[in-house]
């Protein structure tokens, strides 16, 4: 009989060490992790938590249960936090977007969100800069109109 992290560890991959194999399976395989769409109870559960421990992700989990840290940490910065902006995209923004772009690059999404300093996401960003380019292609001829290319 196998017992210890490491003696699984061994079994699982010569390469794999005992703390890889414990984070795998605290983050991924733990049957008592939720998986899905979030709760409205939970999302107020985690507004308070957020509330009283801050961004200490491993603090405000442990008063979610069944939700770990990484998910407490992406559903407040992708979807909860209240300086996230949802308004419709400004000329201005727009001006700011492409200023960004041209001096941090494509791909630099978090760094062209934080020099924008509109409260836009990374993600959202990204998502808009897409959708433009497709939108300017479009407009241009380009032979597949609409089409948004994720690379």
């Amino acid at each position: 009989m196998l017992t210890g992290d490491v003696t699984v560890a061994r079994v699982v991959s010569p390469d794999a060490t005992a703390q890889q194999c414990q984070n795998r399976y605290q983050r991924s395989l733990d049957p008592a992790l939720k998986r899905g769409p979030w709760s409205p109870a939970e999302d107020a559960k985690l507004r308070l938590a957020v509330s009283a421990y801050g961004n200490s992700w491993v603090d405000v989990a442990s008063m979610m249960e069944g939700r770990s840290n990484e998910q407490c940490r992406d559903r407040w910065n992708e979807r909860l936090d209240p300086k996230i902006n949802r308004e419709a995209w400004t000329e201005e923004e727009d001006r700011l977007l492409t200023d960004a772009v041209k001096e941090l690059g494509e791909g630099k999404w978090k760094a062209v969100s934080e020099r924008m300093g509109n409260g836009r996401k990374d993600s959202a960003v990204s998502g808009w800069c897409a959708l433009s380019l497709a939108t300017s292609n479009a407009d241009a001829g380009d032979p597949v109109q609409g089409e948004i290319r994720v690379s």
